[in-house]
């Protein structure tokens, strides 16, 4: 016989750090094996985000031992049971009487009542235990408590360990019981870590305490963001079973997201402030400007991807579409380009109102995608929407379809040219003031193809087109002399000769086009304005 010591692997306690000491002792036991097959059968009717969590949780249950539901503590849901001769007697009187008494006196009731108060004859043949039930018994069973035998929940949401927790217990204790899952969907998401990617943890001093972000550290009050930057850093950098970062500089950086969200909403609270929403509803999509129908056409877009993405739980695709769309497409490009027509064209013109229907919706929708992420934002919003614009669009927009007007392929393929001249345009005249610009488009083809798609009458496609690039004019001859600008484009096949060069008009002291005449004289559409003004 050898005796020779080895150094090996010995499980510890998580919390404590100290070593585990193994016992050998009578448990209760849930036999799996009986409602296995049922359970992994069922879980192919549930739908399981992301495509890992259906992996891991069909191989945990296809793994699992008999589940041990009994525990040896002096807290919990005690198991109602008695035991003589050391065999357990399961009996429904003493399980009613045991309710009874817990309903009475409280959950304590069970370690302080005595054998007699369970049962009537001959008390001393029994034995009274302080067994309880495993905790993953109690939270498999919510389920029960929650929405009783016949329904199913439509969504659980619990982190990516509860394959083999919750998610688990609940599946299981279902099947036992009625033979269906108790939900329909399950949504796993991932942990949050520190900036530098570590989990956690009040020993290594990294834990960021939500309410500092909500109220601000005691010794900062101003460094508070508040409720919607929290929901926005959470569900705009979740990616489901991904693990997330935080830290003090990526709050920063979500508040600042918010804010242009939030500015957005005022610009449009702005322009909309005097407009009765009634005589916007009853103007025709197609008597509308091309470039404004194809603004219909992204808002569109943007609100059907947003829409899909919410039905399929993926708020970082509603936060990164949101963001880009209200930074690129409205911020940058079309608030950029219609200022003038807000501004400066008379209030019920054709144009103007033109613009404004747009805006409209862009509100109503925007605030649509927006509430589920940012609520107290768009409380705030209606809180100072003008009646005439009505404070439950928002809502009225979550039942009505997209009008499909708006999603008309045509619009697009009509602008996305004379955007492509426009990029190339801006690429080259970076940081220059392009308002003191004329602009030359040549190229008969094509040419006459823009002035078909965007005229309708003798100067709305020219102004249109003035706005789009934001000049001063927009003409269809080659008449500009020292040019700051000259490229010859193949555009569909067709070649256009695009041409920049200074105005040779003067600036309009009122809307500060070069379209004037004479030098300090109004341009003739705010000569009319003015003049309209003063009747």
């Amino acid at each position: 016989m050898k005796i020779e010591k080895f150094v090996h692997s010995y499980p510890y306690d998580w919390r404590t750090k100290l070593p585990v000491i193994y016992r050998a002792s009578l448990q209760w036991f849930i036999d799996v094996e009986k409602i296995r097959s049922s359970a992994l059968k069922t879980l192919d009717e549930v739908d399981l985000k992301p495509k890992s969590l259906g992996h891991d949780l069909r191989w945990e249950v296809s793994k699992r031992p008999p589940w041990c539901i009994s525990r040896q503590r002096s807290w919990g849901v005690p198991i109602p049971v008695l035991y003589k001769d050391g065999k357990p007697l399961v009996n429904k009187e003493i399980l009613e009487r045991a309710c009874q008494l817990i309903d009475e006196k409280g959950p304590d009731s069970w370690w302080n009542c005595s054998v007699s108060d369970l049962v009537d004859k001959d008390p001393e043949l029994y034995e009274k235990k302080t067994e309880i039930l495993d905790i993953w018994l109690d939270s498999g069973l919510s389920w029960l408590n929650v929405l009783g035998r016949d329904k199913q929940a439509d969504l659980y949401v619990e982190g990516l360990d509860q394959c083999r927790g919750w998610f688990q217990s609940s599946l299981l204790t279902s099947i036992a019981l009625r033979g269906v899952a108790p939900y329909r969907s399950v949504l796993a998401h991932g942990f949050v870590l520190d900036e530098d990617g570590r989990k956690m943890s009040k020993s290594l001093g990294n834990v960021i305490d939500p309410e500092e972000i909500l109220q601000g550290k005691k010794k900062d009050p101003k460094s508070a963001h508040g409720i919607d930057v929290l929901r926005w850093w959470c569900l705009g950098h979740r990616n489901l079973a991904d693990p997330i970062r935080a830290s003090e500089s990526i709050f920063a950086n979500s508040s600042e997201e918010v804010q242009i969200i939030r500015k957005t909403f005022r610009f449009l609270l702005g322009s909309l402030n005097d407009t009765d929403k009634s005589h916007l509803l009853s103007i025709p999509v197609s008597d509308l400007h091309l470039i404004d129908r194809y603004m219909l056409f992204i808002l569109a877009e943007f609100t059907s991807n947003a829409l899909d993405a919410y039905e399929n739980y993926d708020s970082r695709r509603v936060y990164s579409n949101l963001l880009q769309f209200v930074a690129r497409d409205v911020s940058s490009f079309y608030f950029w380009i219609l200022k003038d027509r807000l501004y400066c064209e008379a209030k019920d013109s054709p144009n103007r109102l033109s613009a404004l229907v747009v805006l409209y919706n862009l509100f109503i929708y925007l605030g649509l995608v927006t509430t589920p992420i940012l609520p107290h934002l768009t409380k705030e919003v209606h809180m100072h929407t003008p009646k005439s614009l009505g404070v439950n669009d928002f809502q009225k927009s979550l039942i009505a379809d997209l009008p499909s007007d708006w999603l008309d392929l045509s619009v697009k393929a009509k602008v996305a040219p004379v955007l492509q001249i426009r990029d190339e345009v801006n690429a080259s005249l970076t940081g220059m003031n392009t308002v003191q610009l004329a602009l030359d488009l040549t190229g008969r083809e094509f040419t006459d193809k823009i002035q078909e798609d965007f005229y309708h009458d003798a100067r709305s496609g020219e102004d249109q087109l003035a706005e789009l690039f934001k000049v001063s004019e927009v003409t269809f001859e080659n008449s500009r002399t020292d040019p700051v600008f000259n490229k010859d484009l193949n555009l569909e096949q067709n070649e256009v000769s695009v041409t920049a060069a200074k105005s040779a008009n003067s600036r309009c002291p009122r809307c500060r086009l070069y379209v004037s005449l004479s030098s300090n004289s109004l341009c003739s559409r705010c000569s009319n304005v003015i003049k309209d003004l003063n009747k």
